[in-house]
């Protein structure tokens, strides 16, 4: 869950990207990989003030956060795949 929740007095475009951080709808599996990108998040709000170029590097990685997680699921397919063939004789 995004760790700083309070956005009030944040610019609108800004506050409305936040939530997008919040990964406790996701498997537990890829919660690691979304908590380092909120992380990241967390960080940049605390430490910059608003502007066009803070939303649009929030936008950007909440881009990259979904990017990552798809990257998890394919690795986790991947290595499902690997693991099989190994167990079938086949690796």
């Amino acid at each position: 869950m995004v760790r700083v929740l309070n956005v009030s007095g944040r610019d609108p475009g800004i506050a409305e990207i936040v939530p997008w951080f919040d990964s406790s709808h996701l498997p537990e599996h890829l919660r690691p990989i979304a908590l380092e990108i909120e992380g990241a998040a967390v960080f940049m709000l605390a430490a910059l003030h608003d502007s066009y170029e803070l939303e649009a590097g929030l936008r950007k990685l909440l881009e990259a956060k979904d990017c990552f997680v798809r990257a998890k699921i394919i690795t986790d397919q991947d290595n499902n795949q690997t693991k099989l063939r190994i167990e079938d004789g086949n690796g």
